[in-house]
C-alpha cells in the first residue's frame, strides 16, 4: 500500500469539527487509519461473489438449459459489471477517507433531485400542452415549465423555509 500513499488526500478534521452537523462516526478517516490495500479489496469482492446465491443462480441457469461454462461466463460477466460501480464507489472512500454512508447519502440526494425534477416537469408540461394542443406541444410545455420554475425562484422559497425552521 505504500506505493499508493502519494494518491491519498488528507482531510483537515479540525476545520470540519467546528461545524454544527459534525459527527465523529461520519468524519473522513485519516491516512494512517486507511489500512486496506488491493488484497483486502479483492478478498472482499471475491467473498461477495462466491456465495450461496451465486451457486443457486448457476444451478438455475444450468437447469434452464445452458451449459455449465455458459453459466460460469454469465455469472462472471455479472460480477464484473457489478465490480465497476463498486470500484467507482470505493474511490472516494479510499482516496479521501469519506465513509460509505456519506457517499450513499449523496447518491440518494442526486436520485431524489433528478426524480423530483422529472416529476415536477412532466405534469406541468402536459398541462400546458393540453391547454392549447394546437399551439403548445409537450416540449414547448416543458420549456414554459422551466422558465416558470426559474422565474418563481424556488431556492429563495427554500431559504425562507430554512430561516423559519432555524427560528
Amino acid at each position: 500500500m505504500s506505493n499508493f500513499n502519494s494518491e491519498l488526500v488528507e482531510t483537515n478534521i479540525e476545520t470540519i469539527a467546528q461545524s454544527t452537523i459534525f459527527n465523529e462516526d461520519l468524519a473522513p478517516v485519516s491516512i494512517t487509519k486507511r489500512t486496506w490495500g488491493i488484497y483486502n479489496i479483492a478478498a472482499l469482492w471475491i467473498g461477495m461473489s462466491v456465495c450461496i446465491p451465486t451457486y443457486m443462480l448457476a444451478s438455475g441457469l444450468i437447469s434452464g438449459g445452458i451449459n455449465w461454462w455458459q453459466a460460469l461466463m454469465t455469472i462472471s460477466l455479472g460480477n464484473f459489471i457489478v465490480l465497476v460501480p463498486m470500484v467507482l464507489n470505493a474511490h472516494a472512500g479510499t482516496k479521501y477517507g469519506i465513509p460509505f454512508p456519506i457517499i450513499a447519502l449523496l447518491a440518494s440526494l442526486v436520485a431524489t433531485l433528478t426524480t423530483n425534477i422529472a416529476a415536477n416537469v412532466v405534469s406541468p408540461s402536459n398541462d400546458f400542452s393540453n391547454m392549447f394542443p394546437k399551439k403548445i406541444n409537450f416540449i414547448k410545455g416543458g420549456m414554459m415549465t422551466a422558465v416558470l420554475g426559474i422565474v418563481i425562484m424556488p431556492w429563495k422559497l427554500l431559504f425562507i423555509v430554512l430561516i423559519f425552521l432555524a427560528g
